[in-house]
């Protein structure tokens, strides 16, 4: 699969999951559409790195990290929200994961930093 990286840690299902859900999607963010064009993901134990640059706009990117149980849906939301407000100098690190404690009951607990 052209863009894909590599996955260290046995979990091809993940980066293919990531792959498919982000690779030519297009989101908004404030005023300005990006064309997701995934350029790589590395897995790490539980942590997901996607690289992804705006193929619509040569120059911008930004790295994800995300962990395997994170929502496709919570990474965009939490993706357009910290680009948006931050107006980025590139590359930046976005950070959306879930807790490892949302494995042990049922509240889902999720996590945004920058």
């Amino acid at each position: 699969m052209a863009g894909q990286g590599s996955c260290e840690c046995g979990q091809p299902e993940v980066v293919d999951r990531w792959f498919r859900a982000l690779d030519q999607r297009r989101v908004r963010i404030g005023l300005h559409e990006w064309l997701l064009q995934v350029t790589g993901i590395y897995t790490d134990q539980d942590d997901v790195w996607i690289q992804i640059a705006d193929g619509a706009a040569p120059g911008g990117s930004f790295l994800l990290r995300v962990s395997a149980r994170t929502p496709v849906d919570h990474a965009l939301q939490v993706l357009g929200q910290r680009l948006h407000a931050n107006a980025p100098a590139h590359p930046t690190i976005v950070t959306a994961t879930v807790s490892s404690a949302s494995t042990r009951d049922d509240r889902t607990q999720l996590a945004a930093h920058h």
